[in-house]
This record gives structure tokens, sequence and C-alpha cells, in this order.
């Protein structure tokens, strides 16, 4: 019998066409993701989250984000607060009894704080409507068995401030910060000289 945090993981997978949900890539035991960004304009264009739990997923929210949800839905729904924006992706990884939920947004441009914070809260309510749909329509008797761990991190690309945002060190155990909510996003600045590399454990909250 699979675990709790695993079956809500599969539950997530069945309930996305194949072509929303991108998997991780393996060598040698050892498992990372990459994030793109594909705009004219964009200058921070791949970011390689490494290091990341074999039962891991990313949902490429790019593809939500087109569908112009706000459009199609002004008649019934004010989106004057920004409820239809969205983030660029969602990562839902199972590790260690735990399922965890990590909203990224990539900006190469000024970044607005009001923006960001809309961007986030928009893609939560979309899962937010996802997790509707698996309590309803899919058996979740072990859904609320486990704890459920959410970050908000924005990957900004290094040229945008002057100074970094993150101190030298902060990838160091216990070093982390926390992030509770789409107000409480985490900024790290990647791209330029950088790798463009991060590690999977920076984006966790109870560490």
């Amino acid at each position: 019998m699979m675990n709790p945090p695993i079956e809500s993981l599969d539950n997530y997978k069945r309930i996305y066409v194949p072509s929303f949900v991108i998997y991780p890539d393996g060598i040698n035991g050892k498992y990372s993701v990459a994030l793109t960004e594909s705009g004219p304009e964009a200058k921070l264009k791949k970011v390689i989250v490494s290091d990341v739990p074999e039962n891991t997923i990313l949902l490429n929210l790019h593809k939500y984000s087109n569908l112009n949800i706000g459009m199609r839905m002004k008649e019934i729904i004010n989106d004057e607060c920004g409820v239809f924006k969205c983030c660029d992706y969602l990562m839902i990884s199972a590790e260690n009894g735990k399922l965890h939920l990590i909203y990224i947004e990539m900006k190469s441009k000024k970044i607005e704080r009001g923006e960001i914070i809309k961007q986030f809260k928009g893609a939560s309510c979309f899962i937010g409507y996802c997790n509707a749909i698996i309590e309803y329509f899919y058996d979740t008797h072990s859904q609320k068995a486990f704890s459920i761990d959410t970050s908000y991190a924005l990957l900004s690309w290094r040229n945008l401030n002057k100074t970094p945002t993150t101190k030298k060190h902060s990838y160091r155990k216990n070093k982390y910060r926390k992030s509770l909510s789409p107000e409480e996003y985490i900024n790290r600045m990647v791209g330029n000289n950088d790798s463009g590399n991060v590690p999977f454990e920076w984006f966790l909250t109870g560490v």
C-alpha cells in the first residue's frame, strides 16, 4: 500500500493531461528538473533545480496562463484583484511522509512585488480548484493524514538588483528563509555569471 504523500502525488498525475506534467531527469540516482523561460525578452532562460526527490512532478503553469482563463470567465467573475494571474511553475514532491508544493516564478525584468503576489495567489487558486477535484472525484481517505509544506519562490535575473537579497552562504543547513504565504515569498537571484542552479532544499520551509 502506498504511503499517503505518494498516493496524493499520483492523484495529481491522474487529473492532468500528460503534456501538462514534467518529470525529473535522473542520473546515477540523482534527480533534477529544468525550469525554462522562452519569451523573447527573457534573460533568465533556464534554471536547474538539483537533488529533487525521485517522486517529483513539475506543472508547467505557462500553459494555464496561455489559456487566458480570465477572458473566458470575465462574465461571471470580477478579475480586478488579479484572480487569473499565475506564476510559471508548481513543483510537487513527496518525501519523508510530507508533500511539498513549491510555487515558482521566474523574472528577467523589473520586479513589482504586488504583481508577484497576485501571480502566486492566482496559481494557488487554480491548484485549490484541482485539489477540490481530487477530493470530490478520487478516493482521498488518507488525504489529510500527512503534512503539506507550501513554498513560494521568485527566481530573478541577477542584474535586476545591485545587491543580493540572500547571503552568500544561505544554502547551509538551517539557514533557509521560511516562506509560508504568497506575501512572504523567497527571492533568489540567478543568472549572469551564476550557473543557474539551485538545490531543492533551498525551497523547503521546514529546515
